[in-house]
């Protein structure tokens, strides 16, 4: 009987250290750190010439992004103790598809195994973890999952920069935007050259499948790569491999590439007037009293929703009235 209560004394000793580990670990370092958090370190980085550090965190700023779009607070969590809400986001990231990378993301960082040791229940996604470390081509698919990071993190940073920021700031952010689509291309056509088909979904999971298209669709520098792979990505649609959504931007991003009007109203562009003023529009689209049937087909809501959006409203009636002045400054970004 002594010796029972013996290990049950320690059993609860070592509980109560591993939780206050956690404790000093997790609460010690304040609050968890926001996408708008991770942002603003990356400014300070950049205005002190530090590429090194400001390289480190920005592919990070997509994945507290994601997380956040998702209403998913696990970071916050964590940080407050809250096991109850830790289990819940769990759950929902790991039933997920289209999450798969974020919860990868998430249950692989070992920060974190401290206190996911702690909830009832840890074992079913340590043995989620090893069913998506154990997957086919899974050296690939978290290759492609490091890109996404990148992809995005430096997009969702540019999008969301302080309007106070100094234009060299910005420069250095569109010029590293630049360097990570040159190198991503080209990763993505080595990767997909190796299949010898679009991969597809089925193959590599959902962020990566999206991340591949989104490698093809940033190839602005190169835009004879979209050309070469948009029959593989249809041949993917048509198997039902993949979302036929990607097929469409991709089309539309071709033919903005060749000046001509786009089929899914995908593309659009901002640009100054001559007195200064903003001017937003959508890039001239072919046939475009039928543009919300063709979207449709694709999967995607009608064009008036899409805009809503970006902040814009889509009138249609304006829209044919403002063609002309639309198709000069189209023309005019063809010369750049």
């Amino acid at each position: 009987m002594s010796r029972l209560r013996n290990k049950r004394i320690a059993s609860l000793i070592c509980t109560r250290l591993t939780m206050l580990f956690v404790c000093i670990f997790f609460w010690g370092e304040g609050k968890a750190q926001s996408s708008e958090d991770l942002i603003g370190r990356c400014i300070t980085f950049l205005e002190a010439s530090d590429s090194i550090a400001f390289r480190k965190v920005y592919p990070d700023i997509f994945m507290r992004y994601a997380a956040e779009a998702s209403k998913i607070y696990l970071d916050s969590a964590i940080h407050q103790g809250d096991r109850q809400a830790v289990q819940s986001y769990l759950e929902s990231l790991t039933a997920a598809p289209e999450l798969d990378a974020l919860a990868y993301y998430y249950l692989s960082n070992t920060e974190y195994h401290p206190f996911f040791r702690s909830l009832s229940g840890w074992e079913k996604y340590e043995r989620w973890l090893d069913s998506v470390k154990s997957v086919p081509y899974a050296d690939i698919r978290d290759e492609i999952w490091r890109i996404q990071r990148e992809d995005q993190g430096i997009r969702v940073l540019w999008i969301n920069l302080p309007k106070e920021t100094a234009d060299t700031t910005k420069a250095q952010v569109r010029n590293e935007m630049r360097r990570v689509d040159e190198r991503n291309t080209r990763r993505a056509a080595q990767i997909l050259d190796a299949f010898g088909k679009w991969p597809g979904a089925d193959v590599l999971g959902a962020s990566a499948d999206q991340t591949l298209w989104l490698c093809i669709q940033h190839a602005d520098q190169r835009p004879e790569v979209a050309v070469r792979y948009l029959p593989m990505l249809k041949a993917a649609v048509d198997e039902k491999r993949t979302v036929p959504m990607y097929y469409a931007y991709l089309v539309d991003r071709i033919r903005m590439h060749e000046g001509r009007e786009q089929v899914y109203g995908t593309q659009t562009y901002k640009t100054k007037e001559e007195d200064g003023r903003s001017f937003f529009f959508v890039v001239p689209i072919e046939d475009v009293e039928h543009v919300d049937e063709r979207r449709a087909a694709m999967g995607m809501g009608p064009l008036a929703e899409y805009l809503e959006g970006m902040g814009q409203k889509w009138d249609l009636v304006q829209y044919q009235k403002d063609l002309p002045k639309i198709w000069t400054y189209y023309r005019r970004s063809k010369m750049k």
